[in-house]
């Protein structure tokens, strides 16, 4: 037999399947009371309550979506368990997951209330919850400091500023800190990043390939922001998969000038966390194997991708920095026959890098 709660639901799932939005938008402001009052019985139904609420962050009117942005916050604050229903491919529908493509909604209202909700989640949350589900929240909300709309942007960095001292306020409290310092904000964003840095990472570097331009553009606006809160040794120990995905997003997507601009920022913020070229040519310089090129399918775009990216890496380092056999084996490699032969093909899309890496090296 049903609860009063239980029945209460019911009722209230019917009410935001209504076909009519006037309906669905009381449904939806009656399930975000129900959520906050009856938090033991949200509590019982676990991920079932997410579930319940999909239709309205998909329905065709954007108040509406907001409304579910809302619900969802209401619910995942008293319970975490469907965060992952938000964030996965629905096979069964063929859609793509909810809350990554709402990121993109053309509605500002949508946006703002969905930076909101997760800020105000990473905040509010136990730091169980906080860092469990960092991976999945907190590039959402960076994605909103790089909107295009000034007052999303704003609302985002204050959420974003908000999570950062709350994560210092943890630190305090596990007496890892003894008070909070001058940028108390940044030291916790670093903890949580810390935190979540493997699994948010593989995602990033997985949507930096997206087929759809401006998707791909957000993840590594990311990505970058990500890594200005990384520590040196999370880059340091994941630089080879990092670079080498840079390397294939500059080869595929070389003629699109915004994705060379986005590499470059990414490739400068590492500079500047880890100013050492020795390490990026190590990870670099193997690429340009005669066998490994031989097995690519475009290598004279895989060539142009290292010496570009090398050049944004080591551009701004200091000649005295980069060690003789540094120097020595980057003109080794670049001198090498078949890699002139693959830089010729197209010549003037190089000519600047090249003269870039050769003034360091002399």
């Amino acid at each position: 037999m049903q609860s009063d709660a239980e029945l209460c639901f019911s009722v209230l799932r019917l009410s935001i399947t209504d076909p009519f939005p006037d309906v669905q938008k009381e449904g939806a402001a009656s399930l975000i009371t129900f959520s906050k009052r009856q938090t033991k019985a949200v509590g019982f139904m676990g991920d079932h309550a997410i579930g319940a609420i999909k239709p309205l962050l998909l329905h065709k009117h954007a108040a509406i979506r907001v409304y579910g942005i809302e619900a969802a916050k209401a619910i995942l604050s008293v319970t975490s368990q469907g965060v992952p229903l938000l964030f996965i491919y629905d096979e069964a529908d063929d859609r793509q997951a909810i809350v990554p493509n709402l990121v993109f909604d053309q509605s500002a209202a949508v946006r703002t209330a969905l930076f909101q909700a997760m800020g105000d989640l990473l905040a509010e949350w136990s730091p169980r919850d906080r860092y469990a589900y960092a991976d999945q929240l907190l590039p959402v909300l960076m994605a909103g400091t790089f909107d295009e709309l000034s007052p999303v942007i704003e609302t985002s960095q204050g959420k974003l500023s908000r999570v950062g001292e709350i994560c210092t306020d943890d630190l305090v409290a596990a007496e890892i800190l003894e008070q909070p310092a001058a940028g108390a904000s940044t030291v916790g964003l670093q903890h949580l990043v810390h935190h979540c840095y493997d699994k948010a990472l593989k995602e990033l570097l997985q949507e930096s390939t997206e087929f759809i331009l401006v998707k791909q553009k957000k993840a590594l606006e990311v990505l970058r922001l990500f890594v200005e809160y990384a520590t040196v040794d999370d880059i340091v120990r994941s630089l080879k998969k990092i670079l080498n995905r840079l390397v294939m997003v500059y080869a595929n997507g070389s003629s699109e000038n915004i994705l060379s601009v986005k590499i470059k920022e990414i490739a400068q913020t590492i500079a500047q966390k880890v100013p050492s070229p020795e390490i990026y040519i190590e990870v670099l310089l193997p690429r340009l194997e005669k066998l490994k090129l031989n097995s690519e399918l475009k290598p004279e775009a895989t060539v142009s991708a290292v010496v570009a990216i090398l050049d944004f890496l080591i551009q701004d380092t200091k000649a005295d920095s980069l060690g003789d056999v540094a120097k020595q084996r980057i003109m080794s490699t670049l001198s090498k026959n078949y890699i002139q032969a693959y830089l010729t093909t197209d010549a003037g899309v190089h000519d600047a890098h090249l003269e870039s890496i050769r003034r360091l090296l002399m």
